[in-house]
Order: structure tokens, then C-alpha cells, then sequence
């Protein structure tokens, strides 16, 4: 498995894991390069946080790597909730907990 890093973030993944489009953003370093740039205006010391949409886990690791942050992530796709995984698992301590689900209203229900 091939492993390199952007903005920061040690990524473990291969060209077949995702689409040529974002695995090309991924080694030009254009790969959600405005949402981590962001990061640390929007996120402070202390913060909670809800993030709605994981992704590859990038941005999660950023916000992680803030003091006293807790993240809860949310990824619908399973695939890439795996692949999430791989990438939070490897860059971020234990202030992270990430779940395959979409959050909706009503009570809870598998599809």
C-alpha cells in the first residue's frame, strides 16, 4: 500500500481505493487543500466537533490535531468510511470517533 502525505496528514491508500479525479487532487496536493487551510480559523482549543461528511478522513485528522479537540464523524458511503478509517486510524490519537450512517430524523433504521 502505498502511503504519502498532504497537508499534513499521512494518507495509506492506492490509485484503484478512489477515482482517478481525487487521487490525482491527492498527489498534487489539491485534495480539499481550501477546507484545511480553514481549519484552524475555524476550529479552536476545546472545541467539540460534528462533521457531517468524513471523506477520506483528511480534514478529520487536521481538526484532531487540535488541543483538547474531540471530533465525531460521520461518513455515508462504507467504502469510504473504510478508507476514513484507515486514515484516522493512523494520524489521530483517541479524540476521534467515526461512524458509517447517515444522521436523519425518526428512530433508527438500517437500508
Amino acid at each position: 500500500m502505498k502511503e504519502f502525505s498532504i497537508h499534513g496528514v499521512r494518507v495509506p491508500i492506492t490509485p484503484d481505493e478512489v477515482s482517478a479525479e481525487i487521487w490525482a487532487a491527492l498527489r498534487s496536493g489539491r485534495y480539499e487543500a481550501n477546507e484545511a487551510r480553514r481549519v484552524p480559523r475555524a476550529i479552536q482549543p476545546g472545541d467539540r466537533v460534528l462533521e457531517l461528511g468524513a471523506g477520506l478522513g483528511i480534514i478529520t485528522s487536521i481538526i484532531a490535531r487540535i488541543e483538547d479537540v474531540r471530533v465525531w464523524s460521520f461518513e455515508a458511503d462504507p467504502q469510504t468510511t473504510q478508507l476514513a478509517k484507515r486514515v484516522i486510524d493512523l494520524n489521530c490519537s483517541e479524540n476521534v470517533i467515526l461512524a458509517h450512517g447517515i444522521l436523519a430524523a425518526g428512530p433508527p433504521r438500517t437500508r
